[in-house]
């Protein structure tokens, strides 16, 4: 879990001694104790712009890129004309579309994670407002690297589409509606690329809207944060100029992967911002099988329960099929409850289903979660299927 920064008691209360051992041992036990607050530190930055500037509130404070602030205007929400967030006025920060040599910049600490040289496993958290006449544009959010690093990293790694849904490579997910405060947070890890567990997330308002998979050789490549060499990542723009006015409320970056349940904890935008320390983790269900709308007639059933910091008693977890309870087998592992349907016949082919979980936590009570399915008559995955090799597809036209 990220560290909060706190000041240290001891050092502040330590006595004075006059033996030269103690003297030694009280200023390395300072400087062990500042390192590890400069430790905690370099895990998140966070800049809520409650002071009328780029202060953060942790880690190091934002930048101006060329002349970005003369287009910039700090406020309330009432002040600048804005609905309020969950009933409550808020400070923010207005910022005019920019061209392209204009935009906010975030220092990086130097740092590494995931198996690499950079910051390869992070969470970008934001809480901002995008105004109707946005709509139909496309809109930078998050810029890691130019292109003049790496070839066609000219968009910003993450966007909001022209279809107001936040966007990654061409891939757009989940809907950012206009003249509505919300909270984006994405999610990468890049730490397993090679293996095929790399990944990207994005979550609007505390739901999970999509995700996709990181290419195989991306370690300390775009999407990880360059902590190395020019330590920044940038806001609202990108090498295609892609900016429209935009008001935000907070920033976060943290140097770890949130899961699904303390994104869900975090929920949608705040005024007081996105907090620093994480809130309790309620329980989620973090997989389904199947997990999309389409099953085989013979696939297996079943729900993974991550409790969070709650508790859960198998005796509380039940599946039904279409209305129908059946049978299941609970295994735990590391505390995470694998559900599994048993003595279930073959699925109908062309049927529809609705698979339900209900559980009952420690914290919230009964919960009840469902997946909607269909068996279709025909289905194929091309799991099975072993491709040959690739073939010169010039030299076959030739021959």
């Amino acid at each position: 879990m990220i560290g909060v920064i706190r000041d240290s008691k001891q050092i502040s209360t330590m006595k004075k001694q006059t033996t030269i051992k103690t003297l030694v041992g009280a200023v390395l036990f300072a400087l062990l104790s500042q390192s590890s607050i400069l430790a905690q530190d370099a895990h998140v930055s966070l800049w809520n712009f409650d002071s009328g500037d780029l202060s953060a509130t942790a880690g190091s404070d934002m930048e101006y890129i060329e002349d970005t602030g003369g287009l910039v205007e700090f406020g309330t929400t009432e002040a600048l004309g804005l609905p309020a967030i969950n009933g409550e006025v808020a400070n923010v920060v207005k910022i005019q579309k920019l061209t392209l040599d204009q935009g906010l910049r975030a220092p990086l600490p130097e740092d590494s994670n995931g198996e690499g040289d950079l910051v390869n496993n992070w969470t970008a958290i934001m809480d901002l407002y995008y105004p109707v006449t946005s709509s139909g544009k496309k809109r930078a959010l998050i810029d890691i690297v130019t292109a003049e690093w790496v070839a066609g990293a000219a968009d910003a790694e993450f966007y909001v589409s022209a279809g107001n849904a936040i966007g990654t490579s061409g891939l757009d997910f989940g809907n950012l509606t206009p003249g509505e405060w919300h909270r984006i947070a994405i999610v990468m890890k890049v730490e397993g690329a090679d293996l095929g567990e790399g990944w990207g997330k994005v979550y609007i308002d505390g739901e999970h809207v999509g995700g996709t998979a990181v290419p195989a050789e991306s370690l300390d490549g775009r999407w990880s944060l360059d902590t190395a060499f020019e330590q920044y990542v940038n806001f609202f723009i990108d090498d295609n100029d892609e900016s429209e006015e935009v008001f935000v409320n907070s920033i976060q970056l943290r140097f770890e992967t949130l899961n699904a349940g303390q994104i869900l904890a975090l929920g949608g935008a705040a005024a007081a911002g996105v907090p620093e320390e994480l809130p309790p983790v309620p329980s989620f269900v973090d997989q389904w099988t199947p997990s999309g709308k389409y099953a085989k007639a013979d696939t297996a059933l079943s729900a993974v329960i991550n409790p969070g910091d709650t508790t859960i008693g198998n005796d509380s977890i039940s599946l039904t099929l279409n209305g129908e309870t059946v049978a299941t087998d609970i295994a735990s592992a590391d505390g995470i409850l694998t559900v599994k349907a048993s003595g279930l016949e073959a699925l109908t082919k062309g049927v529809k289903y609705e698979l339900a979980l209900t559980y009952t936590d420690s914290a919230a009570g009964e919960q009840t979660q469902s997946r909607k399915f269909e068996v279709p008559v025909y289905f194929e995955d091309f799991d099975s299927v072993e491709l040959g090799p690739p073939v010169d597809e010039l030299a076959v036209e030739s021959e």
